[in-house]
């Protein structure tokens, strides 16, 4: 009997706390605020060259395995290709132990793509929506520079890939 005579006793006064207490939002309503003027939004804004991504600047990544439309999954057109993302915007990538190239990177947090830009003619720009654990990175190849449907798996290295 006792028992019921708490229980009672406690549901009701958790119904008078739950009448009693006003919503958050208008106790956020009443706080007083600061105004901030906002910046105009720009392209430039959400993707400025270079940042502390460190999902994409920890370590070299190395290409692992690859689907590219049209090509036979076991062929693995980027064996042995690997880039080194730098927390400045700049990156290095290349085969094996031999540096191929270097270019600029940029990452929009908002869509997650990352543009790579190579400094060279010899390769072309790339977009890539990304998808990352802590010790894999996934590029999806966007339409914006012809990727669209090309898939990379990227797996974190300390060193150079070695031929096989």
């Amino acid at each position: 009997m006792r028992s019921i005579q708490l229980f009672c006793f406690l549901i009701l006064s958790l119904a008078f706390a739950g009448c009693s207490q006003k919503p958050a939002a208008d106790k956020a309503a009443n706080m007083p605020t600061t105004e901030q003027p906002s910046k105009p939004s720009t392209p430039a804004d959400k993707s400025e060259g270079g940042h502390d991504y460190t999902f994409l600047t920890v370590k070299m990544l190395q290409y692992r395995a690859a689907l590219v439309p049209g090509k036979d999954p076991k062929e693995q057109p980027f064996s042995g290709h690997w880039i080194k993302l730098d927390s400045d915007g700049t990156f290095k990538s290349g085969i094996y132990d031999k540096q191929t190239h270097t270019g600029k990177w940029t990452y929009n947090h908002d869509a997650t793509t990352l543009l790579l830009q190579p400094d060279t003619k010899d390769f072309k720009t790339t977009e890539w929506k990304v998808i990352f654990n802590d010790d894999m990175i996934v590029f999806i190849g966007t339409a914006s520079y012809g990727d669209s449907g090309t898939q990379i798996q990227l797996t974190r290295i300390d060193k150079y890939p070695e031929k096989q």
